[in-house]
């Protein structure tokens, strides 16, 4: 319905749910056409820069964003640009950033996530734990729920073909020792069963199981599972 009459905010929210949707040229165009609608509103260009960052242009990105805070600099646009900092390997000013961001914006969760991957670059880990304790309370506060592993929150965030972007955040959160492996509960040629640590993700076992089939010449298959253990047939 919204789609009619179309608003810079309609087409931003269409771009939101094409990158949901992996059609990240849909997401771009959509973008570009809440820009075209109204120049001079700063919504165009902030999905712009979000579809950029998603695809592996964080640098493209930051002119978008720019944009965006010129033509409304108490926007929350600030979080955008740690991003852009964090992927283009930024990371004590995507620290910077995401703290200041934080102050006008403490309820930002996502927000946390990068700290704690930025931290974790950069070897600090006492301070990259402190900034995933709260993001755990938060999303536990906000979804009524402990249960989805820190790292598995990274998929959320929907990135282009779980590329590079992904592995950044991903490779910083472990780097302190989030996304630990699953323990091996028992394995043969025919199936493993395997159990996931607290901090660990579903998508960690998946790939355990795969790397375990695949030298026995065979594709993983789930067989059944009660969290946090997983049993995977070889076949």
């Amino acid at each position: 319905e919204a789609m009619k009459d179309p608003t810079p905010q309609a087409h931003r929210i269409a771009s939101f749910i094409h990158i949901t949707q992996n059609q990240y040229d849909d997401a771009m165009a959509e973008a570009q056409r809440a820009i075209d609608l109204d120049p001079n509103d700063p919504i165009g260009y902030e999905a712009m820069a979000w579809v950029l960052i998603h695809v592996g242009r964080p640098a493209e990105s930051l002119e978008f964003i720019e944009r965006a805070e010129r033509l409304d600099p108490r926007s929350g646009y600030l979080y955008r640009v740690g991003e852009a900092q964090f992927h283009q390997e930024r990371y004590e000013e995507a620290v910077e950033t995401m703290l200041k961001h934080s102050e006008s914006h403490p309820d930002s969760v996502h927000r946390l996530l990068y700290l704690a991957a930025a931290y974790g670059h950069l070897g600090r880990e006492e301070e990259s734990r402190a900034a995933i304790d709260t993001f755990k309370k938060e999303i536990q506060a906000n979804m009524g729920t402990g249960v989805i592993g820190t790292i598995d929150q990274v998929g959320i965030l929907r990135f282009k073909d779980g590329g590079i972007e992904d592995l950044r955040l991903r490779e910083g959160l472990r780097k302190v020792g989030f996304d630990a492996s699953p323990e091996v509960v028992n394995a043969s040629s025919e199936e493993i069963t395997l159990k996931k640590p607290a901090d660990g993700t579903v998508t960690r076992v998946y790939e355990v199981a795969r790397e375990h089939c695949r030298k026995h010449g065979k594709e993983s298959s789930i067989m059944n599972s009660t969290y946090p253990r997983y049993v995977f047939s070889c076949r």
